[in-house]
């Protein structure tokens, strides 16, 4: 099922029924003209991915900080990058406390299996416009913009479908 415009913002999905608890399948975004996921990658476990999207429709208010206001994408992407992976010899509690920071722009990094060849990314929302961020195989900065509304929707339509499927697991 895809949900959304492809060339804008949509979620691909397919329940793969199993003998497990949750709802398994293959999963992948589709943003600007990348594709985030492997669609291919069969039985994937897709409750986590389907519930952090879920939350990002609904705290889309809070991402974006006034700390962001003047940096380019690439500066941006380096900022939570840093703040959020690389040891860059910050204390066990200055790390604790830039995750509570700026945790909330992680995007797909450990969202599930479907994703481990997709490139790390972040989301932000500095209005109207939703921007994910990453950097290409070539180590280029990338970013894609998706309207707010077109977000909402698309994902909004892939929850529901996932719920239905998660009623019908069990």
């Amino acid at each position: 099922m895809m949900f959304g415009n492809p060339s804008v913002y949509a979620i691909e999905a397919y329940h793969e029924y199993s003998t497990l608890s949750g709802v398994w399948g293959r999963m992948c975004l589709h943003i600007g003209s990348a594709a985030f996921g492997d669609i291919a990658e069969p039985y994937c476990m897709l409750d986590h991915a389907f519930e952090e999207l879920a939350q990002l429709t609904e705290h889309t208010n809070h991402l974006w900080d006034e700390e962001f206001e003047e940096l380019s994408d690439s500066d941006l992407y380096e900022l939570l990058d840093t703040r959020l992976y690389r040891d860059d010899g910050r204390s066990v509690e200055e790390m604790r406390s830039d995750w509570c920071q700026y945790g909330r722009f992680h995007f797909l990094t450990n969202w599930g299996e479907m994703f481990d060849s997709a490139p790390k990314s972040f989301i932000v929302c500095p209005g109207s416009m939703i921007r994910v961020l990453w950097r290409d195989e070539a180590e280029r900065h990338r970013s894609s913009e998706i309207p707010r509304s077109e977000f909402a929707v698309a994902t909004g339509e892939a929850c529901s479908w996932y719920r239905r499927q998660a009623c019908n697991v069990f």
